[in-house]
């Protein structure tokens, strides 16, 4: 079976959980297509007699400028210029579906992608937490003159065959696509951590994680914060003590949050859904208004086992206090880790594609 994966070329996170459902798919019997423009380092684990990466593009996202904070100004500029592009990437994208004998599409969440379909005759289903109808209405909500563009976007969102609900969501974060199935958490399996524990054998215990995703560097003076861990702080940030452990850039974070026991980070669903399903605590700074960070703060509302900053610039004397605080919660509640199921989905996804086929075939 031949799938399609169209991937919004914001951050990492909708890379990486669709990394984890391809590696569920291929253990299924799926060849997959990958068209975005993501770092091609972040699909290493999947197996490469399963899978062509094309450096394509379908969406932008948002724009961010300084802060990390979403460039509005610079946002509706590239929005529009992909908009006076959507002919030619509709054609090139169907005849790219039609050569290759694409079967399904799934797409998180590009959305030119659902035109495509329709004239290709390939169903497409939508994976995501949010659509950028919603992200864009908030963004530019005093914007009345890019509405109508907003508007055309809804409605392409209303062409996909299907859409996949994942946690850290809301009816409202994809009401664009209709009806859709709730699912639960999508993200990667761990693939060696005792490698990790092992490389970690001669830092202190226990171990802090701090990253930011794929957009950026989470701004913290790494010196403070080593100094009031009791334990080693593991980052991207050149530093050099001896409780503190540099990691590469294109380092996979999967297996060092397994053997890590906190997580510090910026709101992001990956991050956010591999710290969970693991049941690590988990530190978050809201580092900007971003609309989805409210959609991924509610879902945090049942696990016990978080903390949310508001200021990262501490003191060592207020980290310390913050430490304390988080034994006490841990000590306080007990935290389940939250199932995977990203097996369950790719079967779902082949079931209902299959039904589908099987009723059109009829």
């Amino acid at each position: 079976m031949q799938i399609a994966i169209y991937i919004s070329d914001h951050g990492f996170g909708h890379t990486t959980r669709m990394v984890a459902l391809m590696e569920e798919l291929i253990r299924l019997g799926v060849y997959c297509h990958i068209r975005c423009k993501r770092p091609a380092f972040l699909f290493n684990e999947l197996d490469p007699q399963s899978f062509t990466l094309y450096d394509v593009s379908m969406d932008l996202g948002i724009v961010n400028g300084s802060e990390l904070r979403p460039d509005i100004s610079a946002t509706r500029e590239k929005l529009l210029d992909l908009m006076s592009l959507r002919q030619p990437i509709v054609e090139r994208e169907v005849e790219f579906l039609r050569s290759n004998r694409i079967d399904l599409v799934i797409a998180d969440i590009p959305f030119l992608i659902a035109e495509v379909g329709k004239y290709a005759g390939v169903k497409v289903f939508a994976i995501s937490n949010f659509d950028w109808y919603y992200i864009y209405r908030e963004l530019f909500k005093d914007d009345r003159q890019i509405r109508p563009v907003i508007n055309c976007i809804g409605a392409l969102y209303g062409l996909m065959d299907h859409a996949f609900r994942l946690p850290f969501s809301s009816v409202h974060s994809m009401a664009a696509l209709g009806k859709c199935e709730k699912t639960g958490m999508v993200t990667r399996r761990t693939k060696d951590p005792q490698t990790v524990i092992n490389a970690l054998a001669n830092k202190p215990k226990p171990y802090l994680l701090c990253t930011s995703g794929g957009i950026g560097e989470i701004t913290l003076d790494i010196r403070k914060l080593c100094s009031a861990f009791k334990g080693t702080v593991i980052s991207r940030y050149r530093f050099e003590a001896d409780n503190y452990q540099y990691l590469d850039p294109e380092t996979d974070f999967i297996d060092y949050i397994a053997a890590a026991d906190i997580i510090l980070t910026k709101p992001g669903y990956s991050t956010f859904a591999e710290t969970v399903t693991q049941g690590k605590f988990l530190i978050y700074h809201m580092w900007t208004s971003y609309p989805e960070n409210t959609l991924l703060e509610k879902g945090l509302r049942a696990y016990k086992h978080k903390l949310r900053l508001d200021d990262l610039h501490l003191t060592v004397k207020q980290w310390s206090k913050t430490f304390s605080m988080i034994e006490r919660i841990k000590a306080n509640t007990d935290q389940k880790e939250i199932p995977n199921q990203t097996m369950a989905l790719a079967q779902r996804l082949l079931d209902v594609f299959h039904t589908m086929d099987r009723g059109e075939r009829r």
